[in-house]
């Protein structure tokens, strides 16, 4: 039974409609390869086709369409940062240390709290899968064109999943998660109410480090 319980999703990851979020990445994913079969140019780059659509994969399509728009902007800004740095000083295990560190500094000046995975990525990227121009010299614009492409048919691919599944997969989304709120909320009021009854208050702390993740599902 114990194996069992760590093979089954738990209620809460129920109520969050994991199981339809991991259908989604399935069938995103051999959309993808369908795609890349069809398209050879796209194919040279999987891994970035798949990241960023796994990325962009969201129960929501707005939040899906958010999530790729800041992918594309982050892989902006990671490949004009490397592609300056590198055409100014060429390719070295020094330009690549030194484009991926301002791209980090970029990131955290555009937000201080979080720096950008996507952004870093195209950094690394930029560096180390580097595609030829015809004349067969490096060539930043060439590696950002494939990196792009990629990356922006994996967005599609992953805006027309959630739409998909959002016509008959998430009909009853709002009523899970409110469900799951007011279970919450209402857990944790016991909790409280079975401290204040028993007087112990040494209790008080645990129970309060709880309430942000209450307000996380929330919002």
């Amino acid at each position: 039974m114990k194996i069992l319980n760590l093979l089954l999703l738990d209620k809460e990851a129920r109520l969050f409609d994991t199981k339809e979020f991991l259908i989604k990445v399935f069938v995103a994913v051999i959309l993808g390869y369908t795609v890349g079969g069809f398209v050879p140019y796209v194919s040279g780059d999987m891994i970035s086709l798949l990241f960023g659509m796994i990325l962009t994969i969201e129960p929501v399509n707005m939040t899906g369409i958010r999530s790729g728009l800041k992918q594309v902007e982050a892989t902006i800004i990671g490949a004009a940062v490397t592609g300056i740095i590198l055409a100014l000083l060429g390719y070295s295990m020094w330009t690549a240390a030194l484009s991926i560190v301002v791209t980090l500094y970029v990131s955290l000046l555009i937000d201080w709290r979080n720096y950008s995975v996507v952004a870093m990525f195209t950094a690394i990227y930029m560096n180390t899968f580097i595609q030829p121009n015809a004349f067969g010299d490096n060539s930043q614009i060439e590696t950002f064109k494939l990196r792009i492409a990629a990356l922006m048919t994996g967005v599609a691919i992953a805006f027309l999943v959630n739409w998909l599944f959002s016509v008959f997969g998430y009909r009853h989304m709002l009523e899970k998660r409110v469900y799951h709120i007011l279970d919450d909320l209402s857990n944790k009021m016991i909790l409280i109410a079975t401290m204040l009854e028993n007087k112990r208050f040494e209790d008080a702390q645990d129970i309060m480090r709880s309430f942000p993740g209450l307000f996380n599902n929330v919002d």
